[in-house]
């Protein structure tokens, strides 16, 4: 079963999602990274970043822990480095405020925990 191993019948995902709401979340963002509008890719039944050929990334916030989408890998260690202050003085791009402010899963799956694979 793509993304993830059946545990009392239950599809357990990847990093606190279920299979069924991974391949929700990228429905609601219309199968693109919210951020840079790439287009995802969908293979037997997977989510894949289609600039590293992986599965996509699930970003979280690592204040509260809070799952906040499915973003190309690239846009998600840009996130990062911002809130590690890598920019030091430098704003952070309106367009991740946005997201941060109004994640995609938070209207399409609520408020789920990500958990270490």
């Amino acid at each position: 079963m793509p993304y993830c191993s059946i545990v009392n019948g239950v599809s357990t995902g990847r990093h606190g999602l279920t299979n069924e709401q991974i391949y929700k979340l990228a429905e609601f963002q219309g199968f693109k990274c919210p951020l840079s509008g790439i287009e995802l890719t969908v293979k037997d039944g997977e989510i894949y970043d289609p600039t590293t050929n992986k599965r996509i990334s699930i970003d979280h916030d690592h204040d509260t822990g809070l799952i906040r989408g499915l973003l190309v890998q690239k846009v998600n260690w840009l996130i990062d480095q911002w809130e590690q202050n890598s920019y030091g003085a430098l704003s952070m791009p309106p367009e991740i405020l946005k997201y941060k402010k109004n994640p995609p899963a938070f209207e399409s799956i609520g408020k789920v925990t990500y958990k270490k694979s």
